[in-house]
Order: C-alpha cells, then structure tokens, then sequence
C-alpha cells in the first residue's frame, strides 16, 4: 500500500528497513536459516506478521514531526486507498487512529457571510451603547470533515 511505502521510506530509522524482509519471511521462515526446533518456525513466522502489521505505527510514532515530514508526499489516491482498506484492517484502523490524532491540531474556518438586511447595528435602545444589533440570528457552524478531507488537509495531497 503507498501510504504504508511513503512513512517507511521517508524514515531514517534502520528498521523501516524490516517491512520488506518481513513479508518474505511471513511466507517462508526459513528463508537463509537451518531451523532447529519446530517451534522456531512458528516464533520467526508470528513476528514477522507483528512487524508487517505493527512497524508502520512505530515509525510513525518515532517522527518528530510527521506531519511536516510527509507534507506533499500523499496523493488523494494514496490517502482514499488508506481509509478505504483501514475499514476492514484493524491494525490499519489503528494506523489511522494514530494518524487522524497528530491531525487534531488542524483547524479548518469557515467565513460566515452574514446578511446585511439581518445585521442592524442602529439600535433604539439607549442602554446599547455598541449597537449590537441581531446577534441572535447569528448561528453556530458546525464542520465536520471526512477522514480522506482531514488527511488531505494536513499532508496537502495532491
């Protein structure tokens, strides 16, 4: 999956190197070794699924600044791939929970264009002295965005 390749090849951690090596050793464990003990077979095999599931989340977790580290790196694509398959993946799911939490520091605003005929700052009143006028049409705008919307925004894919 690219948006899996893009983390791990814009890491300079050494084990982003182990993804590769991990999925040949998850089809056959003993890939350039004597396997010994039976049960040995079943250890290297059960790791080498730990890291192909779990390595994308530590080297994320070990950027300093993963998100300007990775802006322009992600295509939409990329990005709608990612949630698509992390729907039916539960360590992807994960990745995504720890992706969508370092972009919560991203605020999207939005202008309200408010309508000249609602807003009146003439007011009769003597006691309103800053003419406040109908602020009481006013109404609270709620945004909420996609999780494709969110990491576009924060990674500015293209």
């Amino acid at each position: 999956m690219k948006f899996i390749e893009v983390i791990l090849q814009n890491s300079d951690l050494n084990q982003a190197k182990l993804y590769g090596p991990s999925h040949k050793c998850l089809d056959k464990p003993d890939t350039g070794i004597t396997i010994q003990h039976k049960g040995a077979y079943n250890v290297i095999k059960d790791c080498a699924y730990v890291t192909t599931k779990y390595l994308p989340h530590f080297i994320f977790g070990a950027y300093t600044n993963p998100l300007a580290a990775l802006k322009g790196k992600f295509s939409k694509l990329d990005i709608e791939e990612f949630v698509k398959k992390s729907r039916d993946d539960t360590s992807l799911h994960q990745l995504l929970l720890i992706v969508l939490d370092k972009c919560s520091t991203i605020s999207v605003k939005k202008e309200v264009d408010f309508n000249k005929e609602e807003t009146d700052f003439q007011s009769l009143d003597p006691y309103d002295f800053y003419g406040s006028g109908n602020i009481q049409n006013v109404e609270e705008v709620n945004n909420t965005l996609s999780d494709v919307e969110i990491l576009c925004l924060a990674f500015e894919a293209k």
